[in-house]
C-alpha cells in the first residue's frame, strides 16, 4: 500500500495536483486518480486521527477541513490538539488568538473532549469516547505544557524548534530522570 501525504506546510504527492489546488480539490483529485487508495484510506470501517499544533490553527485550511469533516459526516476522525499555548515566535495570545478554542470546534459541528494530555490514561479515554461518538468527528483538546518536566523550557517559545546544547541537555535529562 503507498501512503499519501495531504498537508499544507509539507506537501508531497504520487500524483499530479498543483499547489494552487483548494484542499479540497486536493482531495477530490487524489480520491479520482487513485480510487482503491482513497476507499482504502477513507473508509468508515477504520479510525483516522490527525495530530494538530495549536500554531496550525492559525491556517484556514485547517479550518477548511474541519468544516468538510462535519459536512462529509466524518465520525471515524478524530483531531488531537497539542494545545500547549506556545508558537514559534510567542504565545498563541501574542500571534494569533484562538479565543473559545472548544466554542470554535463547536461551532464547526465537532463533537469537542478536552483532556490533560499529559496523562496518558485520559488520552487513552478521550480516543475511547472519540470513537464511541457516531454522526460527528471529534477533537481531542490535549491540554500540555510546552517543555513540560524541564525547568528552563517549560512554557518557554525560545526552544520551539532549537538544538539543545549539551550543558542544558544533561540538566534536561537530569530533571526528567533520564540518563545522559
Amino acid at each position: 500500500m503507498k501512503s499519501y501525504i495531504i498537508s499544507s506546510s509539507d506537501v508531497k504527492y504520487e500524483t499530479n495536483i498543483s499547489m494552487e489546488d483548494t484542499h479540497l480539490e486536493i482531495v477530490k483529485n487524489f480520491c479520482e486518480e487513485n480510487p482503491d487508495d482513497a476507499q482504502y484510506i477513507f473508509s468508515n470501517e477504520k479510525a483516522h486521527q490527525q495530530l494538530l499544533r495549536d500554531g496550525e490553527l492559525d491556517e484556514g485550511a485547517v479550518w477548511e477541513a474541519a468544516a468538510s469533516a462535519v459536512k462529509f459526516g466524518l465520525d471515524n476522525l478524530t483531531a488531537i490538539v497539542d494545545w500547549n499555548k506556545v508558537q514559534l515566535d510567542g504565545t498563541t495570545d501574542e500571534i494569533m488568538p484562538l479565543r473559545d478554542l472548544p466554542g470554535k470546534w463547536r461551532a464547526f459541528g465537532w463533537n469537542v473532549l478536552r483532556c490533560d494530555g499529559h496523562d496518558l490514561t485520559a488520552l487513552d479515554a478521550a480516543l475511547d469516547a472519540a470513537a464511541a461518538c457516531k454522526g460527528v468527528p471529534t477533537v481531542i483538546l490535549a491540554d500540555t505544557v510546552k517543555g513540560k518536566g524541564v525547568s528552563f523550557m517549560e512554557g518557554k517559545a525560545a526552544w520551539h524548534g532549537k538544538a539543545i546544547p549539551d550543558a542544558e541537555f544533561a540538566q534536561a535529562m537530569q530533571e526528567l530522570g533520564g540518563n545522559v
